[in-house]
Formats: C-alpha cells, structure tokens, sequence
C-alpha cells in the first residue's frame, strides 16, 4: 500500500511515497534521556550512517556527496532542510531529545519496475514517469537494509539526472574522487553504472521517437492573429 504524504509536511515535494507509514507520536518526558516514540533523533540517524559507513562504504560516500535536493535530513520543528554533510556538521546544535527528523531521497522507476510497485487501482491516479521517492519517517525504517534495497533507484535517479545535464555519470578517476570512492568501489559501481546509463538512454529515445512522429511539432507554432475591434463614433 503506498500512502501519499500528509498535508503540510516539511519535506521537498514528492510524487508519491515509497514505504511511506503513518506514525502515531507519543509524549516522552524532557528527562528521557533515549525518547521511545518512535521519531527519528540525531542519534538514530548518526547510527544509521555509522553503521552503513561499515557496513556499504560505497553507498555511505554517494549520500555524503549529494545535494539535499537528492538526499535529505529535515529537522521537522523547523522545517530546515540538511544534506547528510551538512547535518553532520549540524550535528552538535541539535537536541538529543526534542529534534525529530525525517529522512528521504529521490528515486527513479523504470517502465517495468512502476508497474510492479503501483498497484492496478493506484495507476489512475499515478501515470507513469519514474520519479518517485523514499522516506523514513520513524526509527525502524532507517536502516541499511532498507537503504541497500532502495539504493538502486537512487543510482538511476542520479544517472538520468546527469544524462538529462548533457553530463553522463560514468565510473572513471573524476566520478572516483568526486564521490570518494576507491578504485575498487569505483569498479564495483561501475557496472551499475553503465547499466542504468543504457536503460535511461533507451528510454530517452524510445520518447524522442515518439515525439519525432508528431507532425505538429515540426512546424513553427502560428502566431496568434491580430484581432481589431470596430470602434463606433457617435456623430
């Protein structure tokens, strides 16, 4: 079941939500010291990077690197927006427990994957055009094994991104350094890469295809005739 985002929350706008679950929020005492209602603090989220820096250092170094137009913190109170480098360098300004967070990326759906994922009946109200995103909005859904499932829509979000900017993400020393890969990480990537680069493409063209057949848009739209009015003197 995919449930659409509540009105007025902070984050950056979606299309629909992935994994997306209503939360009910309990009161926690200014004395507790680990708050149990299940919000993310800067604590679980500090934790959810230790842990995927150990655990998947690449895909550590691709959020730490990513605008938060792409991967975002929002500390909700305030509605502030973070990149996940700019919450770490935050980190010490906000209260371990009175901040709550949300987390969230933009992903990328391929034509065969958003008929899988949406359901027959949520179709009608979702037509296709592969973007999508992940969010994280209590503490047991931030974790690496969730993230590691999500990150290859991610990886294809920022690939068509970059081909949609003429600027292709490709695994060589630049796109290394840039996200803070080794050479062997780059390698492993690398084939993912190219993967989602290939698919995108095809996709681009089997629309500029599409569009190509449209007669209409080989013209120069007309230009809107003059209309003149008739104006009446009274003699």
């Amino acid at each position: 079941m995919i449930n659409r985002i509540s009105e007025g929350f902070s984050c950056p706008p979606p299309h629909r939500i992935v994994n997306h679950r209503t939360m009910t929020r309990q009161p926690f005492a200014f004395n507790d010291i680990i708050p149990t209602d299940g919000d993310i603090r800067k604590s679980d989220i500090r934790q959810f990077l230790d842990d995927l820096e150990k655990q998947a250092h690449t895909l550590y170094a691709t959020v730490l690197a990513l605008p938060e137009s792409l991967f975002w913190i929002v500390q909700e109170d305030t509605e502030q927006t973070f990149s996940v480098a700019g919450f770490i360098e935050n980190y010490e300004n906000f209260d371990s427990c009175l901040d709550s967070f949300c987390v969230g990326f933009n992903v990328y759906f391929f034509r065969d994957e958003w008929d899988e994922t949406v359901s027959d009946r949520e179709l009608t109200d979702n037509l296709y055009n592969g973007e999508d995103r992940f969010e994280a909005v209590s503490r047991d859904e931030l974790s690496v094994e969730i993230f590691t499932g999500e990150f290859p829509h991610l990886l294809a979000c920022i690939c068509r991104q970059a081909i949609l900017g003429n600027e292709p993400l490709e695994a060589t020393p630049e796109t290394a350094v840039q996200y803070g890969f080794s050479p062997e990480e780059m390698n492993a990537l690398g084939a993912q890469i190219a993967r989602c680069n290939r698919r995108i493409i095809a996709e681009l063209r089997e629309d500029y295809e599409r569009l190509k057949a449209i007669d209409c848009l080989h013209r120069e739209p007309e230009s809107r005739p003059e209309i003149r009015h008739k104006v009446n003197t009274i003699s």
